[in-house]
């Protein structure tokens, strides 16, 4: 009985690749996210659908084959992804990062101040308007 192998998650929902291609059928899933979800409804041996009673049964109730299976190979039937890991990176100096906007950004519209500004001022083009008058 050769399985073939499998290169893409199979929670319907996904179907993302996986790093590696898996033949077990149980650990052909991307994340554990992927895994609960597909047995959120399914029993965790024979796959059948069914209706939890509990929020921790994995197992179908009454299928007596299914629970002596997985008390046999739980580590067949369980989740034996990719570990979640804390990452060694260090993060980023905020100093380092420069200005994002430029220089003359920091001023606000000219429409928004009515023309008023607390800056260097223009005399020439005050007197200008004021002898036109």
């Amino acid at each position: 009985m050769s399985e073939q192998a499998r290169h893409f998650c199979r929670n319907p929902r996904c179907r993302m690749k996986l790093p590696t291609p898996v033949e077990n059928l149980h650990r052909a899933f991307c994340t554990r996210g992927c895994f609960e979800s597909f047995y959120l409804s399914r029993c965790l041996v024979c796959e059948d659908r069914m209706i939890r009673k509990r929020s921790n049964q994995r197992i179908k109730s009454g299928h007596g084959k299914c629970s002596a299976e997985y008390q046999r190979f739980p580590h067949v039937y369980d989740f034996r992804g990719p570990t979640p890991t804390i990452s060694n990176e260090s993060l980023a100096n905020a100093d380092s990062t420069g200005l994002k906007v430029g220089v003359e950004s920091d001023r606000p519209k000219n429409s928004s101040l009515r023309g008023w500004w607390w800056g260097e001022t223009v005399i020439a083009t005050t007197r200008s308007t004021t002898e036109t008058a």
